[in-house]
């Protein structure tokens, strides 16, 4: 069962300074938990810090994959987080369980000695409960159905998470579960941030179900794409085949590949004799008979 993060959102304050996690290419959202392998130094010292202090952790995702990425490098919209699990295995990375609680939106970064800090507000989400609503709602529930009917990208129990979600009755809960599952490699993460930035949930779920539609559409693309060109590629097969046959049969008759080139030869000089059309028939006459004939025959080796 998935736990609702409504008490969580409702306990925080609407403006604090967090430390910041950056994430290269991958998105983490509210009420979502991932493993995470962290190495790079200031990264680990900023989960030191949140573990030892059992505070909360921002989690931001990067545009551009840097070391020590600013303000420019990391998008404006990030997920803020609870460390759920640590293991340090004394090599200067650390391994941590991880959860997403609520949006946050950057204000300002600041750039400390040890690790990266922002000034952050939770931003408020457009949420209409209405016959809209639920219609979309619902609409992102069979589009994904249909997707995972389709391609066979995502596992079924994808789909029992997702009408679990449905049946709490909140739509952005909803978008945000949803979400996490269009993740890479069959989605660019960069989707999962456009969904996690748009904090009107009616968008929001117009927009899960327009990319799985279009998922869908190229998935159906591809599929076409590839039939045909497997069977040009049986065709081609096949005419090579039928081609080595012909070969190795004219062999067995005594026409080598020199020999079929020098009457295709003389085809060309009789055509380009410019010869009278009786006695061009007749040359062509002679020339069928003689490419009857086996090479190795008398008249043929004249």
């Amino acid at each position: 069962m998935i736990r609702s993060r409504k008490s969580n959102q409702e306990n925080m304050p609407k403006q604090f300074i967090l430390p910041v996690l950056p994430l290269p290419e991958q998105v983490i959202f509210p009420n979502m938990t991932r493993p995470l392998l962290v190495v790079r130094e200031r990264s680990v010292n900023a989960l030191k810090h949140v573990i030892e202090n059992n505070s909360e952790i921002l989690l931001l995702t990067m545009k551009n994959v840097v070391d020590n990425p600013d303000i420019d490098d990391l998008y404006q919209i990030g997920t803020i987080g609870k460390v759920l699990q640590s293991l340090d295995p004394k090599d200067g990375s650390i391994k941590v369980f991880i959860s997403g609680i609520v949006r946050a939106r950057v204000l300002q970064i600041i750039q400390e000695i040890d690790f990266t800090k922002a000034i952050v507000e939770i931003p408020n989400e457009i949420i209409e409960r209405d016959i809209e609503t639920q219609a979309l709602m619902n609409n992102v529930v069979s589009t994904l159905r249909e997707y995972i009917n389709v391609t066979k990208k995502l596992p079924p129990e994808t789909l029992e998470d997702v009408e679990d979600a449905l049946s709490q009755s909140d739509p952005s809960f909803l978008a945000d579960i949803v979400g996490k599952y269009l993740a890479p490699p069959m989605f660019d993460f960069k989707i999962q941030q456009e969904i996690l930035s748009i904090l009107n949930v009616k968008e929001r779920l117009t927009k899960i179900i327009e990319i799985i539609k279009y998922n869908i559409q190229i998935f159906g693309i591809e599929k076409d794409i590839d039939g045909r060109v497997q069977e040009q590629v049986s065709k081609q097969q096949k005419e090579f085949y039928l081609n080595e046959k012909i070969k190795a049969i004219q062999k067995e008759l005594g026409k080598d590949v020199q020999g079929l080139a020098e009457i295709d030869e003389l085809k060309k000089k009789i055509k380009d004799a410019k010869m009278t059309k009786e006695a061009e028939e007749k040359a062509f006459k002679e020339l069928e008979r003689l490419e009857q004939m086996p090479l190795m025959s008398a008249e043929a080796s004249v």
